[in-house]
């Protein structure tokens, strides 16, 4: 309202002059006329006088923070974007809009009142108070890249802006402070560094994300960047169409062929269908989403849904007036062509912040781009129901197998067909194992491209959404087949040693009966009548043969235990313990030894090993001993699914250094007079032990005993006995 009374454009008083001041037609009319009609102008003139006060209030400065205006509380309360208003001296938050509370998960009472440095991330806490102390010095902020902590701890990416609110002398009162949601160009620019592309697309995209870190003009950039997908594409033009009420609207347009495009209205025939894959329509296929180019007239048109805030945007379409076929190539450069123009188009004002970023994403993406290629693991995706076709195969199978990605996701029965027949029932009935444990690894045969069968390890994955539904397989593949070919000459090799077992308990012990036989008849028919040394040397002679039987024996017996097949059980190993002692009582006895057994858990393993274990080790303890020996049993179980067992000893002990030596074959430390044996028993533990996928040490000193541990898989509760 002005000094006249003009109240929005409204010139009221002389809206009102024809009741002031009746016209010569009106004079004649009743006395009482111009007496109700000045009444009606005074009232006029008070009610004008109070709106000049209501909009002189209004215009005031204002003492302290008030909510918006009752017009503007809808569109504040629900803007796309999160609101608040912080106090300039505390950094305390006075209000906040529900798109904020929505958002972040906080309730408007555990929002106001803290400081909104509370609000963001640790992360970001460092650029959080920057941005609070140039509010608080210059009044404004533009553009600052922040991340929020929800209170669920979940993290958005946002752009803060804020202006100042400040009293008559011009002092900061609070903020208009506005978070701007960019947590999708976030997600997208880190599937766009762990995607892989094929050499050409790549080299497409990379250039316009460096170009775009160079440009000042985004709208030139959008250009140049459609342009070069243009020209990869082989199409005519390219148009970005927004979507309006069932119509599209050519926001820009270029190449040959969309001249006078731009700014074009069209009418859809069909309900835009939105999806997030990359549709076409050409020579193969009429697409099933409405296509803009094809209203305006082409006659092939490849396209993707764009977004921009979580919503449909519109619609971005390369176009051909010819008969075309667009290629996997051509799909997959719009799919990753599409992200990149979202981002140019929604967040042009922060470009040039983001600079440094976008090219790391770029490094990191080359670099895994390279790993990828060289690992001598083939990378790859597929759906999880159906066909199970691949979607992605990483390039290096070309190098590894002869073939090349692209047969394998253009053509779903491309993988299976190449199962070898004998393996493809199987291997797909385990994949439903897949889907009940989440993971599976399985091992068959595929034909590569020279029609050679290859032996691949294949480690699957399975992918789920939030709800838990499958969304596709991730799986690694590995060659085994020289794996398999050591496989396959151990069995030889181990079929080897079982003959020579057999020839050597047969053949071997034949002529040691017949020498054992002949050199006890001379014993027996010509002791003390040959002489003392004839006597002597009968007897050296039977030692020797005694001897050589026990080592052909404890020969065989370390040969065998990587032989023999496993029974894996669930026993008390004191029975074990009891029955090896049983075995050794004739020396126990002898030696006057004192056993004790106790804390023994439950094991689950090969019950026959564990016993050769422990015949083994109290074997040693009862022959390196020089007094009656103190022996002690026991074990523990541990939270790995590990069971450790040992044997104690008050024995002669061993030296640090040869602690190791100790478990080789035919390793002795003493003298054969001294103490006997072949030096082969701990060779034979140390064996049973690895055969049962467990590890032995030893600790001792000379002259102090030796305790020796064996760890073993699969344990269970502590059994007490004695």
């Amino acid at each position: 309202m002005d000094e006249r009374g003009n109240v929005d454009g409204l010139n009221i008083m002389n809206t009102r002059e024809g009741v002031a001041h009746p016209s010569s037609e009106s004079s004649d009319s009743k006395s009482g006329s111009l007496g109700s009609d000045t009444t009606e102008v005074e009232e006029l003139r008070q009610r004008v006088a109070e709106l000049t006060r209501e909009v002189a209030m209004l215009r005031r400065p204002r003492e302290s923070w008030k909510p918006p205006a009752d017009r503007y509380a809808d569109f504040y309360q629900h803007a796309p974007d999160m609101m608040l208003s912080v106090d300039a001296r505390t950094g305390a938050v006075v209000d906040c809009n529900r798109t904020l509370e929505r958002k972040t998960k906080y309730s408007r009472d555990e929002i106001l009142g803290r400081s909104v440095l509370d609000m963001y991330a640790p992360e970001s806490l460092g650029a959080a108070r920057e941005a609070l102390h140039e509010f608080q010095s210059t009044g404004t902020v533009r553009n600052k890249a922040l991340v929020l902590r929800t209170k669920d701890d979940q993290r958005i990416h946002v752009l803060l802006n804020v202006s100042t609110v400040r009293d008559e002398h011009g002092r900061p009162l609070y903020s208009r402070s506005i978070w701007h949601d960019v947590s999708e160009l976030e997600a997208l620019r880190s599937e766009l560094a762990s995607a892989s592309k094929r050499s050409d697309v790549q080299s497409v995209v990379r250039s316009l994300y460096e170009e775009r870190a160079r440009s000042a003009d985004p709208r030139a950039l959008l250009h140049r960047g459609l342009s070069l997908a243009v020209e990869q594409l082989g199409a005519d033009g390219a148009l970005i169409a927004r979507i309006d009420e069932g119509e599209f609207v050519v926001e820009y347009a270029a190449g040959s062929g969309g001249d006078g495009w731009q700014g074009r209205q069209l009418v859809m025939k069909d309900k835009y269908v939105p999806t997030a894959n990359v549709w076409f329509a050409d020579s193969r296929v009429a697409t099933r989403h409405s296509s803009c180019a094809a209203l305006l007239g082409a006659k092939a048109s490849i396209g993707r849904t764009m977004y921009r805030r979580d919503r449909v945007y519109g619609s971005l379409e390369f176009f051909s007036s010819r008969t075309k076929t667009w290629s996997d190539e051509d799909r997959e450069l719009v799919g990753l062509l599409g992200p990149w123009v979202e981002q140019t188009i929604d967040y042009a004002s922060v470009i040039s912040e983001r600079d440094q970023a976008t090219l790391d994403l770029h490094q990191n993406q080359t670099r895994m781009a390279h790993l990828i290629a060289h690992s001598p693991a083939i990378q790859y995706t597929c759906r999880a129901s159906g066909d199970f076709g691949a979607t992605y195969m990483a390039p290096n199978v070309r190098p590894l197998l002869g073939y090349l990605p692209e047969q394998f996701v253009g053509d779903s029965r491309f993988w299976v067909e190449r199962v070898h027949p004998e393996d493809r029932d199987t291997v797909l009935a385990n994949l439903g194992k897949l889907f009940e444990a989440g993971s599976h690894v399985h091992e068959y045969r595929f034909r590569a491209a020279d029609g050679s069968y290859h032996w691949m390890l294949d480690q699957l994955t399975l992918v789920r959404d939030a709800s838990g539904t499958p969304l596709e397989i991730v799986g690694a593949w590995i060659d085994i087949s020289d794996r398999r070919k050591m496989e396959q000459d151990l069995q030889v090799s181990n079929a080897d040693l079982q003959q020579f077992a057999y020839v050597a308990s047969h053949d071997l012990q034949e002529p040691l009966r017949m020498v054992a036989s002949y050199t006890e008849l001379l014993r027996e028919r010509y002791r003390d009548r040959l002489g003392a040394d004839a006597d002597k040397y009968i007897d050296y002679a039977t030692e020797g043969v005694v001897r050589m039987q026990t080592l052909i024996d404890d020969l065989l017996r370390y040969s065998r235990i990587h032989t023999r097949e496993l029974v894996t059980t669930t026993f008390d190993p004191k029975q074990v313990v009891d029955r090896a002692l049983r075995e050794l009582g004739p020396e126990i006895e002898q030696k006057k030894a004192t056993i004790e057994c106790s804390g023994l858990p439950e094991v689950t393993s090969d019950e026959a090993l564990v016993r050769i274990v422990f015949r083994s080790l109290l074997e040693n303890s009862l022959r390196f001993c020089e007094r009656e020996p103190c022996i002690e049993i026991g074990g523990r179980a541990s939270e790995l699914d590990q069971v450790t067992l040992y044997v104690r000893d008050n024995g002669i002990g061993i030296d640090p250094s040869y602690k190791d030596k100790v478990f080789g074959v035919f390793q002795r430390l003493n003298s054969r007079n001294k103490y006997p044996g072949n030096g082969i028993g701990l060779a034979i533990a140390l064996r049973s032990i690895e055969r049962l996928g467990g590890s032995i040490r030893v600790e001792s000193s000379l002259g102090g005993g030796a305790s020796f541990f064996v760890t073993l898989p699969g344990g269970g509760k502590r059994v007490e006995s004695n």
